[in-house]
């Protein structure tokens, strides 16, 4: 078993000082959304060089070839993309993933619990190297 801690609505410092605590349990980091945003893609490289026996995660959710291989040239070691992007995205992303020698995770968040299964074969079909059920705190019952 793997354990992932989601760096999300946190600042740079902040994740630093938590990270100094848990880094000998924490198996991979995950570079959310909002904290990319907060932060330059340089945080990717930083933090791998932080705590290198971490995976870097980084969240890209769209944006197939292009966005991986930004992530990925910042040094992620596995990139997010929704399961409910277009199967070229998704197809994008594995591709890079492949040429960078790294590894994707399609993401089911936003996805109805229905169609779940359908697109996790898919996903799966196309290479996927982690499929992660996922449902939103926005969404209660989900």
């Amino acid at each position: 078993m793997k354990l992932q801690i989601a760096l999300d609505d946190i600042t740079r410092e902040a994740a630093k000082v938590l990270l100094e605590k848990i880094q000998e349990d924490v198996d991979i980091i995950e570079i959310g959304t909002p904290f990319a945003y907060y932060n330059d893609i340089s945080v990717i490289q930083e933090f791998k060089n932080l705590y290198p026996k971490a995976k870097i995660l980084a969240e890209i959710l769209d944006g197939g070839e292009f966005m991986s291989a930004l992530a990925f040239r910042a040094g992620a070691d596995i990139v997010t993309v929704s399961v409910s992007a277009n199967n070229e995205t998704i197809a994008g992303a594995i591709k890079t993933a492949r040429a960078y020698e790294r590894e994707v995770l399609v993401d089911t968040m936003g996805v109805p619990l229905e169609r779940i299964p359908e697109r996790a074969a898919v996903a799966q079909a196309l290479g996927a190297d982690y499929i992660c059920a996922h449902t939103s705190l926005d969404v209660p019952d989900a």
